[in-house]
């Protein structure tokens, strides 16, 4: 298969992991993390989509066990660099503003919340 198909085939698979996180839908997000884990290792050379995996990765764990986050749970993240696409900057800063919020950082949350309004 294409590479190019291939990622475009992943990032729908996001896009629909994502929204099943949005809607609450944690049978269909379970279902989609398990088929995206096994096809990830597939884009290694693409770190927008390695970047935007973790970012949903986080959200899911987040979603299905936020008391385990802690001020460590955004470290994998932070190891990309910070992306220039606007989509993928929003996201940075809005999830970092959420992992902020979840570990009482609140002026740090606040600081990637306006970040990520700018966007």
């Amino acid at each position: 298969m294409n590479v190019q198909l291939e990622n475009e085939q992943i990032t729908k698979l996001l896009n629909d992991w994502y929204q099943s996180m949005l809607k609450q839908q944690l049978v269909k997000a379970k279902q989609l993390k398990e088929y995206i884990d096994s096809e990830i290792n597939n884009v290694k050379e693409n770190q927008n989509l390695l970047l935007y995996y973790s970012l949903l990765d986080f959200r899911y764990k987040a979603l299905t066990d936020w008391i385990s986050i802690n001020e460590n749970s955004f470290d994998e993240m932070d190891n990309f660099t910070t992306p220039a696409d606007d989509f993928l900057a929003y996201y940075y800063h809005f999830f970092k503003a959420f992992h902020s919020t979840l570990t009482s950082n609140y002026t740090e949350a606040s600081e990637h919340y306006e970040k990520a309004k700018e966007l």
